[in-house]
């Protein structure tokens, strides 16, 4: 019977890893999945893939051979973090949600982050927006643009400020 139906017999929890404790031992692949050098690796297959495909484009090989043709980039922003996102009247909150095609291209699941890629140079900026010291207390000190360039593999990590109004520089606020 355990032959025809084998998820039964699977456990219900993944198993704690870390340490080459116990839970290493009986899930050693969860490691690799879920570690920060696999993420770099499978973003920079990504976006290899991407410039790959764009450069044999009919319609986009033709800008790229062009030397007299401007230089073309694409300005990427993800989700923003906003209270109310629903046209709904059941609820006001709703959690984050990052774009799913910059969170495909950059890996970030940070609210209000930008992003360029240059299609000439192959590099990919991320854009992280600077929080005010205000907000500390909730949402503890920013990391350093270092890890998020670490992090995500990203050419660069750029801050992007608030201006005295409270919005988000270079964010299409409403």
């Amino acid at each position: 019977m355990a032959s025809e139906k084998p998820w039964l017999s699977w456990p219900s929890e993944l198993p704690i890893t870390g340490g080459g404790g116990r839970g290493a031992a009986e899930c050693p692949h969860l490691e690799a999945l879920t570690s920060k050098e696999s993420l770099r690796g499978v973003l920079a297959e990504t976006r290899a893939q991407m410039f790959r495909l764009l450069a044999e484009s009919p319609h986009f090989a033709p800008i790229l051979a062009d030397e007299g043709a401007q230089h073309p980039v694409a300005v990427l922003a993800g989700g923003a973090a906003a209270v109310f996102e629903f046209f709904d009247t059941d609820t006001d909150f709703t959690y984050f949600r990052q774009e799913p095609f910059f969170r495909y291209v950059f890996g970030v699941n940070e609210p209000d982050c930008m992003g360029v890629i240059d299609f000439v140079t192959r590099e990919v900026l991320l854009f992280v927006p600077e929080l005010p010291p205000s907000t500390f207390r909730w949402n503890g000190t920013p990391h350093p643009l270092e890890k998020y360039t670490s992090d995500y593999g990203v050419n660069a990590t750029f801050w992007v400020g608030f201006p005295a109004g409270g919005k988000l520089l270079g964010w299409p606020n409403e």
